[in-house]
């Protein structure tokens, strides 16, 4: 009898042990926090600055980024316009207006033209990005709000939600040969030409469609010749394109 109360005393004695312990234990692990590799300490994303768009930008929606000039574009639907932020100091020093209820951003970083979707007004706003303003509207299918740009072919996509339909917008508003867009055609451009066709340099250096400017379809050394005659005022016009 006595064998059988010490038996149950240690089987209790062992319970109380274990529900002292374990919130002990689940206590460490809280305050040791995530395991190895769950969070910013070790490596992980994280944030690192977080930028108002002020009074003048509300519901931020649809961002893009220009690699080649660090600038960041910002739709904001509820204020109708584009905050354009430097990504070098992290503040906004533009402020565009654009259509109503922009949703969608894209960037092309060859021509440094921002396309914007205005969802209520169906079109597409074109941004130019060296003097941030709005220099061409674009009707589009119903309520735009998806866009991407193809930077090697200057074409544009942009998802239509009301229509179930993609608009294609092809953008020429470049001055052929400028393949660096500076907005001259010169010397620099022949070169750049020159350099890509030998393999230098990769696409993202020049204006693809701007150095095909014999109207091939693709860019050769003969492109490079023209644009050099062209400076040096052996020709007057590059050929014509077109049938």
């Amino acid at each position: 009898m006595m064998r059988a109360r010490t038996a149950i005393l240690r089987l209790v004695l062992v319970g109380l042990a274990g529900v002292l312990v374990l919130p002990l234990v689940v206590g460490v692990l809280a305050l040791r926090g995530p395991p190895s590799g769950a969070g910013a300490d070790d490596g992980g994303p994280s944030v690192i600055a977080t930028i108002t768009t002020g009074l003048g930008g509300r519901s931020p929606q649809g961002v893009a980024v220009d690699p080649n000039t660090n600038r960041i574009y910002v739709a904001n639907s509820g204020s109708n316009n584009v905050s354009v932020i430097d990504g070098a100091s992290n503040t906004v020093v533009a402020t565009v207006a654009v259509g109503s209820n922009p949703r969608g951003v894209a960037v092309n970083p060859t021509t440094n033209h921002i396309y914007v979707t205005d969802n209520f007004s169906s079109n597409v706003s074109v941004i130019d990005g060296a003097s941030n303003t709005v220099v061409a509207t674009v009707a589009v299918g119903m309520s735009p709000q998806g866009v991407a740009v193809n930077p090697n072919t200057n074409r544009i996509y942009v998802a239509n939600w009301g229509d179930d339909t993609v608009s294609v917008i092809e953008d020429n508003s470049f001055l052929r040969g400028d393949v660096n867009g500076d907005g001259q055609v010169s010397m620099v451009d022949a070169m750049l030409i020159a350099q890509y066709v030998a393999g230098l340099i990769g696409s993202g250096a020049l204006h693809l469609t701007a150095a095909d400017v014999n109207c091939s379809g693709g860019v050769s050394m003969v492109d490079a010749m023209l644009v050099a005659q062209k400076v040096a005022g052996l020709i007057s016009e590059f050929p014509a394109c077109g049938p």
